[in-house]
């Protein structure tokens, strides 16, 4: 298929009908059917294009791994809140708390510490949590905000957490391998790709330092303030409403202690740090004689690694919980099962989205069709601002972090390249702008997610907190406004200095985004937050 406009309808329909029915998954088949439809016409050979291109994605070892680690990485998670682990982790660090500063630094330190997963995160942070805010008449919508604020935001800046294995595949994906084939655009090995990426996804980064600002200098403006004064005249936490029904709860054990948390977290890290050394031939392993740099710049086998690593860890979870009978042998079954039932949705999309971002790229040329649209008018050091505004409404409408990733990573490479004089594959030292264009593209999608009264994170928070999802949304957004405006004069920046040096680049547009979204907020907050 020649690149057109009609190389856009797919994906569109997928981001309309997502944003209508609310069902990603069943969009992600349309738009793949019309694509293949588009791309070779009504005929067997749309048929055979579409299943070519779904058996590749399922077939291909890496990806295989990848869903089985993320099934193993949901069972754990289950396991760790069966056992009360997380919750009797948190109740450990919220002792003593004496003043509601206190009480919401506490909350920011317990969803820290929850830096593996987003959704073990939200529900332990909220449930943890509101029990002591309501205590302290702080309400619930403040501590949704501070809750979902550092979770998936945190999480995808861990090169350790439950998102390692998705995110390391969005930018192999991107067509970024140490192997090198004709599809090949970028020689790196993509874990090392990541690691590089992950200081430039602003947003998050932004988001977290002005979160610990409101806690810390008592910022407080908007619809926020109105819930705030509420609560402390009336003692109503809700903004004057009725409490909202809620149904999560999360199970205490008497038997549990933070170590059923911890332990099993520093056995997941270690084994995944140990395994990514001696694959990549690290010296004190066997190996060459490497540097732990090098061994890991070296090592090709990330998602094989992952895979093993998640399932010694879940192993001696177990046998950890059984013997210290914080679970029951009769429960493992059901935990299996929860574990599986809470991921295989996600796995679809991931699939799917993967399997369209492919399609858009290979056979439907979206990449050329775009970068052709804005040679002539687009500077190469404006793309990290545009994709990030590009992919924050997209993740706003279809309420998914890695659905939007899936889809722009290959879009947002293969811009770049055709933007850059040079023929690929290019070293990463060649070609630097990419880690701000994957940044951006991460970014985006975090924001857009962070935003979205439809999204996972967002209906979570609310749940796990106790409030109304569009109470929650309405006020967080005044405090996620600041943040998105310096977040755009970060990828502008970055894309300005670049040639100049990466770390260099990346503490400029860093140092003085944040400056500005904190200015912006204290501003803010001397304008509006005094008004009763």
């Amino acid at each position: 298929m020649i690149a057109s406009w009609l190389s856009l309808v797919p994906p569109f329909i997928v981001i309309i009908t997502a944003f209508i029915t609310k069902k990603l998954n069943q969009s992600l088949l349309l738009g793949l059917a019309v694509g293949a439809l588009l791309a070779k016409g009504i005929s067997l050979e749309a048929g055979s294009l579409l299943f070519n291109r779904l058996y590749n994605q399922i077939s291909d070892q890496e990806n295989g791994c990848n869903y089985l680690f993320l099934v193993v990485i949901s069972t754990l998670i289950v396991l760790i809140s069966r056992t009360g682990g997380a919750l009797a982790f948190a109740k450990a660090i919220t002792k003593h708390l004496k003043t509601k500063k206190m009480v919401e630094t506490a909350s920011l330190v317990v969803s820290s510490t929850l830096f593996i997963d987003d959704y073990l995160s939200n529900l332990t942070a909220g449930y943890a949590m509101r029990s002591l805010t309501d205590r302290f008449a702080i309400p619930r919508v403040k501590l949704a905000y501070l809750v979902h604020s550092l979770s998936s935001p945190l999480v995808v800046l861990s090169p350790v957490s439950s998102w390692i294995a998705q995110t390391t595949g969005f930018i192999e994906s991107a067509d970024i391998s140490t192997v090198v084939t004709t599809h090949t655009k970028i020689i790196a090995e993509p874990f090392v790709m990541l690691a590089q990426t992950i200081p430039f996804i602003f947003f998050s980064i932004i988001l977290i330092a002005s979160v610990w600002f409101v806690v810390r200098m008592g910022i407080s403006f908007g619809p926020m303030k109105e819930q705030e004064l509420i609560a402390a005249k009336t003692g109503n936490l809700f903004g004057g409403k009725q409490a909202p029904v809620t149904t999560i709860t999360i199970e205490e054990k008497a038997h549990a202690s933070a170590l059923d948390m911890i332990l099993p977290v520093l056995l997941l890290i270690t084994s995944i740090i140990i395994g990514f050394l001696f694959a990549g031939g690290y010296h004190l392993f066997g190996g060459q004689s490497m540097s732990v740099i090098q061994a890991l710049k070296n090592n090709t086998k990330t998602a094989q690694v992952l895979l093993i690593a998640s399932l010694l860890t879940i192993f001696i979870s177990t046998i950890m919980a059984l013997v210290r009978k914080t679970i029951d042998s009769k429960e493992l079954p059901s935990i299996a099962l929860e574990g599986f039932y809470s991921i295989y949705s996600a796995i679809l999309m991931i699939y799917l989205a993967t399997t369209l971002g492919i399609m858009m790229k290979e056979d439907l040329h979206v990449g050329v069709y775009l970068a052709g649209l804005v040679r002539e008018t687009m500077p190469i050091w404006l793309l990290p601002c545009v994709l990030f505004l590009l992919a924050t409404p997209i993740s706003f409408m279809i309420g998914s972090t890695w659905g939007t990733i899936a889809l722009l990573a290959p879009i947002g490479t293969q811009l770049l390249i055709t933007l850059t004089a040079g023929t690929p594959p290019f070293a990463v030292q060649d070609i630097p702008m990419i880690l701000p264009v994957l940044g951006s593209i991460f970014a985006g999608a975090i924001c857009g997610n962070y935003i979205s009264p439809i999204s996972d994170t967002t209906i979570m928070a609310s749940a796990s907190c106790g409030t109304y999802p569009i109470d929650h949304i309405q006020t967080q957004l005044p405090y996620a406004l600041p943040v998105i405006f310096a977040s755009c004069i970060s990828f502008i920046i970055a894309g300005l200095l670049i040639s100049h040096g990466i770390w260099f680049t990346w503490v400029i547009s860093l140092v003085s985004s944040i400056a500005l979204c904190l200015l912006t907020m204290y501003i803010l907050n001397r304008l509006y937050g005094s008004k009763k």
